[in-house]
């Protein structure tokens, strides 16, 4: 019978496959994320065109902020021809 040491169990040396590591008794994932490059490219989408919906939602109300502001100046003006 064939004695096995600790390094050739499966607990020993290899940590169960690439980009995985043994750091004090845990293992460790260093493997490199497993989204494919199309669905990278569709969640950046997402992101750019979500960035630019909240971006014209903020130029209206500040838009409409000023307008405000501006009307409520011309109301505080005098008008010719009133007494």
């Amino acid at each position: 019978m064939k004695v096995r040491g600790i390094s050739n169990s499966i607990y020993g040396g290899y940590a169960g496959g690439d980009g995985l590591t043994m750091k004090n008794g845990r293992l460790i994932n260093n493997r490199p994320c497993g989204e494919t490059g199309i669905a990278e490219m569709a969640r950046a989408r997402k992101m750019a065109k979500r960035e630019e919906k909240v971006s014209m939602i903020a130029d209206g109300y500040a838009r409409g902020e000023m307008m405000s502001e501006a009307s409520e100046m011309m109301m505080m003006m005098p008008i010719k021809g009133r007494r």
